[in-house]
């Protein structure tokens, strides 16, 4: 299964945090990112970004048709998803209903949970032309490395970039 990471960051590398955000995201990103959910069918985020969906009828609704894995331990109130623990229980979850791709939407903590256990194949990122303090950086945790290189950039519009990047696999001989 191909395993697509989707991440938005400041020129400072922090994440474009939805909720701590002073103006809304571009609507280009946003039609960018929709088009991604919905090619894959699927998208992957955890409890936090998951509750910011639960009270707003009209995002809920722009993802019809989209199965949505939350990665969490509980996640409270209705229940428009399936809830795994762990990034391992939702590609497993994903490849038992036939996917072919998942596709990683966020937050910070979900993504740090699937790079350190090495399970990001494609990193797609888009960096805005800010520099933020309310952001949160998007790799947190100490320890681990992964090698990835350059396979596309192209411009989402006049002032966002987006890159995307294939995972470097390592042969030792």
């Amino acid at each position: 299964m191909l395993t697509k990471l989707y991440a938005s960051v400041s020129l400072n590398g922090q994440l474009l945090v939805q909720e701590k955000r002073l103006t809304s995201p571009p609507a280009a990103l946003m039609m960018d990112f929709m088009q991604h959910v919905h090619r894959a069918g699927n998208m992957i985020m955890g409890r936090k970004t998951a509750l910011s969906l639960i009270g707003n009828a009209q995002v809920l609704e722009s993802f019809s048709g989209v199965h949505i894995v939350v990665l969490s331990n509980q996640l409270p109130g209705d229940h428009f998803c399936a809830v795994v623990r762990t990034p391992e229980a939702a590609l497993r979850h994903l490849k038992a209903r036939g996917f072919k791709t998942a596709f990683i939407a966020g937050g910070a903590d979900t993504y740090n949970s699937f790079l350190t256990h090495d399970l990001v194949d494609e990193l797609i990122v888009n960096i805005s032309p800010e520099i933020t303090t309310n952001g949160i950086p998007w790799v947190s945790r100490p320890d681990f490395s992964l090698q990835f290189g350059l396979e596309e950039m192209k411009m989402i519009n006049a002032s966002i970039s987006q890159l995307r990047f294939r995972k470097q696999r390592v042969f030792i001989l």
